[in-house]
């Protein structure tokens, strides 16, 4: 024999390494322990962010409830939206309509100090001038006539009536500027509320020489709206005409009925109003040139009351048809009277 041959196969190699890496334990436990520890932190990190972000779900879960009871109407998706982008669009929108509200309570506020400015100025002198009057007569009861007695006593009744109906239409028009008046729509003939409303005025028209004319009453005139709202809207408009509507006058009550609506016409022959002072008749306490009115108490008397206007009667007008959707308009010539227009709709919308 001259020698040996030796064969190496690669393969051989590769075996015996991966047989020495199984084999060995200490690498087998460092795995697992990587594995073990890898699984650990995985679920303490879920575990912690889970308790972290419990608050933000629970506010996110209260910016759902808040967009389901419409008080401040956030724009998000509760399917696709996250909980930052629904805090978000809730929070805007409260902040919104937090404004809102401060802006509402300015408002109010500024009211509240309008009215009693001026309710302190239009009760002070009524109740004066009563005070007056009823003061004479404690004094010089024993040195009036008859006449004299009843004559204050008259002028006394009037100032009471005045505060009456002032403090009426107070409560109204705070009722309407608070939206606390939710008017009830039903289908009724105009025609036959306009006559109930002239009827009741004829008396004192007749006593003041004033006719009420009614136009327009071949027909029903059927519309849909509150039968007691539009009533006190007519009574307003009437009154306001015959307080200025001189002796031998007219009112003239009309109805034009329209494809979808009525259109009622109040007209009077009275002096009218300045053309600088329309655009104003329907606020609150506005004072115009002809804002004074004497009214006689007693026939053949020169005690006369120098009344102003509380100018709340076209002001609750305004705000009654404001419910209805409805605009009302004033025409007027010093030389030919005061005209009021305004719609009604003539089927329910």
């Amino acid at each position: 024999r001259v020698g040996y041959l030796y064969v190496l196969l690669g393969g051989e190699i590769y075996q015996t390494l991966a047989d020495t890496l199984q084999g060995s334990y200490i690498l087998r436990t460092s795995i697992a322990l990587v594995i073990l520890v890898a699984f650990f932190s995985f679920g303490a990190a879920t575990v912690l962010f889970a308790r972290l972000t419990r608050p933000l779900r629970k506010l996110a879960s209260d910016a759902d409830q808040v967009q389901q009871s419409e008080l401040y109407p956030a724009r998000f998706d509760n399917r696709r939206d996250d909980e930052m982008v629904r805090l978000r669009a809730a929070f805007d929108a409260m902040q919104t309509r937090i404004q809102e509200q401060m802006e509402r309570l300015q408002e109010t506020d500024n009211l509240r100090r309008e009215l009693i400015s001026n309710v302190s100025h239009d009760l002070r002198t009524p109740l004066a001038s009563m005070q007056g009057y009823l003061e004479t007569l404690l004094l010089k009861e024993n040195r009036l006539d008859s006449e004299a007695r009843k004559r204050y006593l008259l002028i006394a009744w009037k100032h009471t009536q005045r505060l009456t109906r002032l403090v009426t239409e107070l409560f109204e028009l705070s009722k309407l500027d608070a939206g606390r008046v939710v008017p009830h729509f039903e289908h009724f003939s105009l025609a036959e509320l306009l006559q109930d409303v002239a009827q009741k005025f004829q008396l004192e028209a007749e006593q003041k020489q004033i006719v009420i004319g009614i136009e327009g009453s071949d027909g029903l005139y059927p519309v849909y709206a509150d039968i007691a709202l539009i009533e006190r809207v007519l009574e307003n408009l009437v009154t306001n005409a015959l307080r200025y509507t001189p002796e031998g006058g007219r009112v003239n009550l009309n109805l034009v009925r329209s494809e979808n609506e009525v259109l009622v016409n109040i007209a009077d022959s009275g002096k009218g109003i300045a053309s600088e002072d329309l655009p104003n008749i329907f606020e609150r306490y506005y004072q115009g040139k002809n804002t004074s009115e004497h009214v006689k108490l007693q026939e053949n008397t020169p005690d006369l009351i120098n009344e102003t206007r509380s100018g709340l009667g076209l002001a609750i007008v305004k705000r009654i048809l404001e419910l209805h959707g409805s605009k009302i308009e004033v025409i007027s010539n010093p030389l030919s009277g005061t005209c009021f227009v305004f719609p009604l709709p003539a089927q329910a919308a």
